[in-house]
């Protein structure tokens, strides 16, 4: 027996080390010559532990207010939470433990520690304009949304807490039925602490109705209601009075009120009909149980929506005199949209498509980009029907966007910002835009646009693995030169690995007219003149595409270059 005496002030964890060494003149020299053991303890944890009482009743109702009782052994600051018992349960969430968190055992390490995304950007707003995989839809407002019940938490915020008995009150849901966890962690100048405690919340019903997500108006439906009897007392002929009422999107097919025996502690399900009235929006049913006297009230929702998605439909053609256009489908008033364009020239047709534009229902930077492209080409058409004030409005919107989904080299990411450096098509597509608002006007923000530039001139410096990245290397080479950028070496390097890998296509693709573009505005218009003769639009000749090089965009792009 060895005895350690542990120093006075020693708290947390320490160890304890015993190593065997073998004796100098022993014969076991096949014995390890070194063995050892570690193992921890803990000492004077109680020290640092704040008490916290916490009360609340053992059961309540729902709809009514909770009353949660606390206090402290001393001076402190307190937060109390209570949360559903099966939202913890799906997430494993357990009762913080700070005094655990600061005694656990670490092993020796160096952790680096930055706080920068906790505030910039702020994730929500991140998530917010993100949308999940390319060609993905986006998270669009859904006009036809049903209301539904939020989750049951509960948060007192930081608030003081000492020896004093004080009290923080939780008005619980109407529609919760089932058991409310009530936690509570508190730090003073020298202790931390936790505690909990669950409080049962059950009404004298417990209903459970079965809606469907959604219906189309005229859609008629049957909804399962099970009720349980929770009244103590109620015995074994208890009758329950149901009645279903509805909003002014449904209507009640069969009728409204059933009557049930349920004996205490047991439970019965009924059947309801119901129809979608011609009226879109949330569809609401509240089932309402009672007897002696009590009652408990549940609501459930459904969306009431078209049977068809949204669509814009265009109408155009010529008249002399007048004409009457007829509508050929049926349209529900709400979010209807009627207008007539007239022009004289035939870019009017192309204000019908400009709702599609506007509410661009993609949500990658790249489909992003597009969208708001295809408006500022028509900016300074006075028969497209668009102010600039509205068109710098839409701008303005994808310039934030594109500033959140730019990193701190200057590249642009699809949905987040992009992380490592290469050559990226959607860095040269953003520049593009951002250049061509800069020249219509529509000046993005310096810092970004100078950013973008940099990383432009980075990317154009790199080896191209293959025909799809020279590509992109060329279209960054020529946003570059219109900027100002000399860029006669980074055109001779590409040229060598061209001649040299893809010396059969490189000319009979869009890779020559970007730099038969980028030479153009360097003013060697003799050798923008054979690139530019070397492709042709109309060429059948297969070649290599991709995602973002298909016949119709290589023609934009020519047009672009060429003009």
């Amino acid at each position: 027996m060895q005895r350690i005496r542990v120093p006075e002030n020693f708290e947390g964890s320490g160890y304890i080390n015993v190593a065997f060494v073998r004796a100098l003149d022993s014969k076991e020299i096949f014995v390890s010559p070194l063995s050892y053991g570690v193992v921890p303890f803990t000492a004077n944890q109680e020290k640092r532990r704040l008490k916290i009482d916490i009360n609340a009743a053992a059961t309540a109702k729902p709809g009514e207010p909770l009353h949660i009782n606390y206090k402290t052994d001393r001076p402190s600051k307190i937060v109390i939470f209570a949360v559903d018992e099966g939202i913890l349960q799906v997430t494993d969430y357990k009762t913080p433990d700070p005094l655990g968190f600061y005694f656990r055992k670490c092993m020796l390490r160096v952790e680096t520690a930055q706080i920068v995304d906790l505030i910039i950007p702020e994730f929500s707003l991140l998530r917010s304009v993100s949308a999940f995989g390319g060609g993905g839809d986006m998270q669009r407002l859904n006009p036809f949304k049903r209301i539904t019940d939020k989750p049951v938490v509960f948060w007192s915020g930081i608030i003081d807490a000492d020896n004093i008995a004080r009290e923080v009150v939780y008005n619980v849901p109407d529609y919760f039925d089932g058991t409310l966890k009530i936690m509570a962690v508190a730090i003073a100048n020298d202790t931390v602490g936790s505690s909990e405690r669950e409080a049962l919340v059950r009404g004298p019903f417990v209903i459970t109705p079965s809606v469907p997500v959604l219906a189309a108006p005229g859609d008629e439906f049957e909804t399962g209601v099970t009720v349980a009897n929770n009244v103590e007392g109620s015995g074994q002929n208890a009758e329950i009075e149901l009645r279903a009422q509805t909003n002014e999107q449904l209507s009640i097919v069969s009728g409204s009120t059933q009557t049930l025996p349920i004996a205490e502690g047991r439970e019965q399900t009924v059947i309801f009909k119901f129809r979608a009235n011609d009226k879109l929006g949330s569809g609401e049913i509240t089932f309402v149980a009672k007897a002696n006297g009590q009652e408990t009230k549940r609501r459930a929702t459904l969306s009431v929506r078209p049977p068809a998605p949204y669509m814009t439909e265009v109408h155009s053609g010529s008249f002399k005199d007048k004409i009457d256009i007829a509508l050929t489908r049926d349209m529900h008033p709400e979010f209807r949209k009627l207008d007539a364009t007239v022009s004289a020239l035939p870019l009017g047709l192309a204000r019908g498509l400009d709702a599609y534009l506007k509410n661009f229902p993609y949500g990658c930077s790249e489909q992003i980009t597009s969208g708001a492209f295809c408006r500022l080409m028509l900016v300074d058409e006075s028969d497209f029907g668009l102010s600039r004030a509205e068109i710098n409005k839409q701008l303005e919107h994808t310039f934030g966007i594109l500033a959140r989904r730019q990193n701190d080299q200057g590249a642009f990411g699809y949905w987040v910002p992009e992380t490592g450096d290469h050559i990226s098509f959607v860095s040269a597509y953003v520049m593009d835009f951002l250049s061509e608002s800069k020249a219509a006007g529509f000046a993005p923000p310096p810092e970004m646009f100078a950013s973008g530039l940099r990383n432009l001139q980075k990317m154009v410096g790199r080896q191209p693995a293959n025909l799809s990245e020279a590509r992109t290397v060329a279209y960054a080479i020529y946003i570059l030169t219109r900027e100002g950028v000399i860029t006669t070496n980074y055109i001779l390097n590409l040229r060598d690995y061209l001649e040299k890998n893809e010396k059969d296509r490189w000319q009979n693709d869009i890779t020559g007219v970007y730099l038969a573009g980028a030479l153009h505005l360097l003013h060697k218009d003799s050798d923008a003149e054979c690139l530019i003769n070397s492709y042709k639009v109309a060429n059948d000749k297969p070649i290599e595409r991709d995602d973002f090089c298909q016949p119709l965009g290589t023609i934009r792009e020519y047009s672009q270059t060429d003009r």
